[in-house]
C-alpha cells in the first residue's frame, strides 16, 4: 500500500517581509490540491538558532585548518 501525504513543507532562501512574500503565498494557494497556505513568522529563537549553527560550523572549519595537530 502507498503512503499518503498529509502536508508538504517549504522553506525559504532568508526571511522575507510578510508584504514582499505575499505573491509566492497567492501563487502556492492557486496550484491544484493546495488548502491552505500559512506564513511562519521568525522570531528571536530562530535567530539564535541560526547564530548557534553558525557558530558550530565556523569552529568545525578551524578544527579543520588548524596546524597545531596533537
Amino acid at each position: 500500500m502507498t503512503d499518503r501525504v498529509k502536508t508538504l513543507t517549504v522553506v525559504l532562501d532568508a526571511d522575507y517581509r510578510i508584504d514582499d512574500i505575499q505573491v509566492l503565498v497567492d501563487a502556492i494557494k492557486m496550484m491544484r490540491r493546495v488548502a491552505d497556505v500559512k506564513p511562519d513568522i521568525a522570531t528571536y529563537e530562530d535567530y539564535m538558532h541560526r547564530a548557534r549553527v553558525r557558530s558550530d560550523i565556523f569552529n568545525e572549519v578551524v578544527k579543520a585548518f588548524d596546524t597545531k595537530k596533537p
